[in-house]
């Protein structure tokens, strides 16, 4: 129902997250208090906006074409002795140009790139650099989320191709499994078996079955909904993906390993996993995988892409910004208009 100054003695029907929002223009809690009962709304509401009818998905898709469009351009315009905050500027002006905006940008190069979340700054791009892209447009409300991690000179170097080749087997097989029925946590284990499994054949895992490596190394969850926000209804989302959750026809939801290597991480037990391992099992590790893990120092990697669960299957819905290699490396071949901007 609709909230009015004479509320009287009925049922009150009302999202709790934004409950002080509107209660303002009607006195504030006061104006409840003849209320038989107050319900909250907010599970309903989370139920529907995470399963997306055909309208939602077709705005969505529109959103995502849009941001893979304004990705595309960005490659061509990588080249070092660009800033992050150049290439931002072509999201920008991609954005604006369709009446759009951006939900998140981020352009995060080299030792930037080992942090989950940045966004851009001023720094110059070095040909050794790998850049992380986390990238969203608003499109009539709704938003996409793509992460891609291309390299700066235009060509993968053998590590860098190394750990990007971990990370995108691993997406494909979360991919996979996303389809009706299946567990959302489960998903979520399979993938990150995965990663330590192409970590241990680069030598950066003694043990895959180690907790602590896979808390080392596994640094955030791989999948939420989009749609009316970045990571839609999140608060209810993470509680019943804990529960079980499983995936249903009309999800729309992510799926984004990454790896991240920041200087000096091994050189003491991070704090989080004191409790896991002893002062002497991490001086083993360390010594064991320091020289390897010296290769992958800066350097971050995440690849995401938006999916929708179908009845059949699912659809991969960034289809349209390119992940392979081999793709990459023929699209940063390209000449780009922003290139003449000085």
């Amino acid at each position: 129902m609709i909230l009015s100054r004479s509320i009287g003695e009925a049922k009150i029907f009302a999202p709790f997250s934004a409950l002080d929002a509107i209660l303002i223009p009607l006195g504030g809690w006061a104006a409840l208090a003849r209320a038989s009962q107050l319900i909250n709304v907010d599970p309903v509401l989370a139920e529907m906006r995470i399963i997306k009818d055909a309208s939602e998905i077709e705005i969505l898709q529109r959103a995502i074409d849009l941001t893979a469009a304004a990705y595309i351009e960005a490659l061509k315009a990588a080249r070092p002795g660009r800033t992050e905050l150049d290439l931002k500027a072509v999201f920008q002006y991609m954005y604006s140009r369709r009446e759009a905006s951006s939900s998140f940008t981020q352009i995060a190069s080299g030792p930037n790139s080992v942090n989950i979340h940045f966004e851009s700054t001023g720094r110059i791009l070095s040909a050794g650099d790998l850049i992380v892209f986390d990238l969203g447009a608003w499109v009539d409300g709704y938003t996409s989320d793509i992460s891609r991690t291309v390299p700066v000179s235009g060509r993968f170097s053998r590590a860098q191709a190394e750990l990007y080749n971990v990370v995108l087997a691993a997406q494909k097989e979360g991919i996979r499994l996303m389809t009706a029925g299946n567990g959302i946590q489960k998903t979520q284990t399979v993938v990150e078996d995965a990663l330590l499994s192409g970590l241990k054949k680069l030598g950066l895992v003694t043990d895959p079955a180690s907790p602590w490596q896979r808390r080392f190394y596994i640094q955030h969850g791989f999948s939420h909904g989009i749609g009316l926000d970045i990571h839609d209804v999140w608060g209810w989302f993470s509680r019943q993906m804990r529960a079980g959750l499983v995936f249903k026809p009309g999800m729309v939801l992510t799926m984004e390993p990454g790896l991240y290597f920041p200087a000096g991480r091994l050189d003491k037990v991070p704090a989080e996993m004191k409790s896991m391992i002893s002062e002497a099992e991490w001086t083993a590790f360390a010594g064991k995988v320091g020289p390897i893990y010296k290769k992958f120092e800066n350097m971050g990697c995440r690849i995401e892409d938006d999916i929708l669960v179908t009845e059949t299957g699912n659809r991969v819905m960034t289809a349209g910004a390119p992940k392979e290699i081999a793709e990459i490396e023929t699209i940063m071949k390209g000449g780009s208009p922003f290139l003449q901007i000085k």
